[in-house]
């Protein structure tokens, strides 16, 4: 049964809480309920609306909340800022920007102990210490690793489903106040990194220094935990990254983003040329970064990330024309590997390895998986077209009507010269050479060849084949 609703008190009330720096709506209005003796719930109810308003963000609740507490209208709008208020489906606005709700959301509520009993110290005289503990906005940010002002990590404090108990925090922390006070939630302390250092700042001002700045924090955030953590997890060779954390990948991530566009593009470069295996593809080589970006191709924010993993894996994998990738199709071949030019060519992916390694364009020393082993399809379309028809040296006699002596002799002098000279290639020459240097010699042929044959110390025989 609901409670009726009474008629509102006098405002503002004379015994009212100071907000304290980065303080929520929800834990102003629990601190506020808890000086005037009630519960939260019961709180809300004379100031003259049901608990779930406030827990909406209502304008006329929070609006009711103000003038009970007497706050200046900054003030109002700075509880509200670190609180993060709805912005449509699974949206929410939290200091100018927009997050996901579960960025900000979470059944475990964290925090500084040291904040807190910091808070209850202040005031010593006070009979209700969790009065004085005020739950900061910022620990609400899942990608908050630390408190910057003491060096303490973020601590899991109590965890509760409904928002009604989860986040009634005088209530919480009244239990918890001796366990705080004792040192219970103390964990050993680290100096920030460079990445706390800046989401610090970002969230308090929102100057930001780095090529982030021009990206959303919630997604910069993202980005830089994932790659952070492909980025770890290549190093340890094996993916095993022992009892490293979230921080940890934030923090290396951040250390490349940073430094701008061409460092993150360098990255992902290095992440994809360390795939090992036989078939590797794009998803395998990122993992949960390619799996993020799938998910976020409808989010405008996180097109720029997504633009340069695309254009990584472009340049990367023999991706074929018309193939979609990251929501965008690939107009022209780019890359062949052996195996696709292969498959083009109706040869073997050998073949196509032996050839175009020896026609550079294939490193000779790449031991990488051959689909990794690619070479530019454009520039080398015409000898992708040339290998089908290639012949092997009786082929290429009998077309030119040629003995194998002569047509070893025309090779050494390099007067004709097969399309490849690897070792291993059995079909080496173009038919269409051999009959370009007859077609090229006319009358002269056959004079042209019994020369060569004389060259070579035999002696000319009348009946002796002449090129034809």
């Amino acid at each position: 049964m609901t409670r009726p609703i009474r008629n509102p008190m006098p405002f503002p009330l004379p015994l009212r809480p100071i907000p304290a720096p980065r303080e929520t709506v929800l834990s102003f209005l629990s601190r506020f309920a808890a000086v005037n003796a009630a519960t939260m719930s019961d709180f809300s109810i004379d100031l003259g609306h049901q608990i779930r308003r406030f827990l909406d963000f209502d304008a006329a609740a929070l609006d009711r909340l103000a003038e009970a507490a007497g706050l200046e209208p900054a003030m109002r709008e700075g509880l509200v800022s670190w609180t993060g208020v709805p912005a449509g489906d699974v949206r929410m606005h939290y200091r100018g920007e927009i997050f996901v709700s579960r960025a900000l959301r979470n059944p475990v509520m964290r925090g500084c102990p040291l904040c807190l009993r910091e808070d209850a110290r202040a005031k010593p005289d006070h009979p209700e210490r969790a009065m004085a503990m005020a739950m900061r906005g910022d620990w609400l940010l899942r990608s908050v690793n630390l408190c910057c002002r003491h060096h303490h990590p973020l601590v899991p404090l109590w965890e509760a489903v409904r928002p009604a108990e989860r986040f009634d925090s005088a209530a919480r922390l009244r239990d918890l106040a001796p366990r705080i006070m004792a040192g219970a939630f103390d964990r050993p302390r680290s100096a920030p990194t460079a990445y706390d250092l800046w989401l610090d700042r970002r969230l308090e001002t929102g100057a930001d220094p780095t090529w982030l700045a021009g990206h959303g924090v919630y997604a910069a955030t993202t980005i830089c935990e994932l790659l952070g953590a492909a980025l770890l997890q290549h190093r340890l060779s094996g993916g095993d990254r022992g009892g490293r954390q979230e921080a940890e990948a934030r923090a290396t991530g951040f250390a490349v983003l940073s430094q701008g566009e061409r460092a993150f593009r360098q990255a992902l470069r290095d992440l994809a040329r360390s795939s090992t295996g036989t078939q590797i593809a794009p998803r395998q080589a990122f993992g949960k970064l390619y799996d993020a970006l799938d998910d976020y191709l409808t989010d405008a924010d996180f097109d720029p990330f997504c633009t340069l993993l695309r254009d990584c894996i472009f340049e990367t994998w023999p991706i074929a024309a018309g193939e979609t990738v990251l929501g965008e199709a690939l107009r022209a071949r780019r890359l062949h590997s052996p195996t696709t030019a292969a498959k083009e060519a109706g040869v073997t992916p050998r073949l196509v390895e032996q050839i175009m390694t020896d026609a550079g364009a294939l490193p000779a020393e790449d031991h990488r998986p051959r689909v990794l082993r690619t070479f530019d399809a454009a520039r080398f379309a015409w000898l992708l077209a040339e290998i089908p028809s290639l012949v092997g040296p009786s082929e290429m006699q009998a077309a030119m009507g040629a003995t194998e002596a002569q047509l070893r002799t025309l090779r050494e002098d390099e007067i004709l010269r097969p399309l490849t000279g690897h070792p291993k290639v059995k079909a080496p020459w173009r038919v269409a050479d051999g009959l370009a240097l007859i077609s090229e010699l006319g009358p002269w042929r056959r004079p042209f060849c019994l020369a060569i044959q004389a060259g070579k110390g035999s002696s000319p025989r009348s009946d002796a084949p002449a090129c034809g």
